[in-house]
C-alpha cells in the first residue's frame, strides 16, 4: 500500500475535480489565528484564538452552526464573571 501525504491527497483530488477547502499549514504559534475545541456534548467549536489557549477552558459564545461545527466568539471574563 502506498502512503501519501495529505498534500498530496489534496493534489490528486483536485485534479479529479472534488472540491477541497483552502487552508494554510502554521509554520509556528505565532501563525495560528484559530483554535478548536469542544463542547459538554463533544461537539467541536471553532473560535478565534491563541494556541497558548489549548488545554484550558475558555468560555465562548455560540454565534453560528453548521452541519458538522460550531463557531464561536470567546466571552470577555467580566460578562463570563456575572452570569451564574
Amino acid at each position: 500500500m502506498a502512503r501519501i501525504f495529505e498534500h498530496q491527497g489534496k493534489q490528486l483530488l483536485r485534479k479529479a475535480g472534488v472540491r477541497i477547502p483552502h487552508g494554510e499549514v502554521a509554520a509556528s504559534p505565532a501563525e495560528v489565528r484559530e483554535v478548536t475545541g469542544r463542547t459538554r456534548s463533544n461537539k467541536p467549536v471553532n473560535v478565534e484564538g491563541d494556541v497558548s489557549w489549548v488545554g484550558t477552558l475558555i468560555p465562548v459564545q455560540i454565534v453560528t452552526a453548521y452541519p458538522h461545527s460550531l463557531r464561536g466568539k470567546v466571552v470577555p471574563s467580566h460578562e463570563f464573571g456575572s452570569q451564574s
